[in-house]
């Protein structure tokens, strides 16, 4: 992953130097072929109930009732941790980027109601959402935990301590899309030996907690803007 995010970015440098028309031709087509991605992953998504059944059915035949409530804890805690997340850069947004509280809480845009101007909403911005996935790591290491648990893998110190060292490198290059973290952790199971199958399982149950983790990640790119921002002289002037 790492090596081909290296190349796109050198070529999308390559292709600003381009003239006019050979720059709209590449990007023509690069959006095109968004598109036909997007087309497969709905494809993916017709069937992944399908999927997702054949991978719960063992675990519920063999945890019978427990299986739901150990989900229903799962999400509580994924939320939860997410929440404190979120809540945490409250005070580094007022603190560091000399915000009041009630301006920060109700942003509608980068560029209104925190006065950023444009070099920062079109630079740090951008790199920010590509690059910060910032509440995805603890969310992800409490879904690996509870896979082994589900599994019965016990995890020691060790290996919990290379989990989260390991998924908080990933998260700087994984997808931004839904679920994009899960997508990555497949070298993570196959070195310690957890089963791979409980990245669906964590996939199926990822709808609540995957919203929480979208408000702490845009939180967190709001709140790098605003502290880079001040420190650059890169916010607009209240009149």
């Amino acid at each position: 992953m790492l090596p081909l995010i290296v190349f796109s970015g050198i070529l999308a440098l390559a292709i600003t130097r381009l003239k006019g028309e050979h720059k709209q031709t590449l990007v023509t087509l690069f959006e095109a072929v968004s598109r036909a991605m997007l087309v497969i992953v709905n494809w993916i998504l017709l069937v992944a109930p399908i999927g997702v059944f054949c991978l719960v059915l063992p675990l519920a035949a063999r945890t019978g009732i427990d299986l739901v409530g150990a989900m229903g804890v799962f999400i509580l805690v994924a939320c939860g941790l997410a929440t404190v997340a979120l809540l945490a850069l409250y005070p580094v947004a007022v603190i560091g980027g000399g915000i009041s509280l009630s301006r920060f809480a109700r942003v509608d845009a980068a560029d209104n109601d925190l006065k950023l101007l444009p070099q920062v909403t079109g630079i740090v911005l951008p790199v920010a959402v590509a690059l910060l996935k910032y509440a995805s790591p603890p969310v992800r290491i409490t879904g690996t935990l509870f896979v082994a648990y589900l599994y019965g893998i016990d995890l020691g110190v060790l290996e919990i301590g290379t989990i989260a060292a390991a998924l908080a490198a990933l998260s700087f290059y994984s997808p931004g899309v839904p679920s994009g973290g899960l997508f990555i952790m497949t070298p993570v199971y196959v070195a310690l030996g957890l089963p791979v199958e409980g990245i669906g399982l964590l996939i199926a149950l990822d709808l609540i907690p995957d919203m929480f983790i979208t408000a702490a990640n845009v939180t967190a790119d709001m709140t790098v803007a605003v502290v880079l921002g001040r420190s650059s002289g890169g916010t607009q002037q209240e009149g």
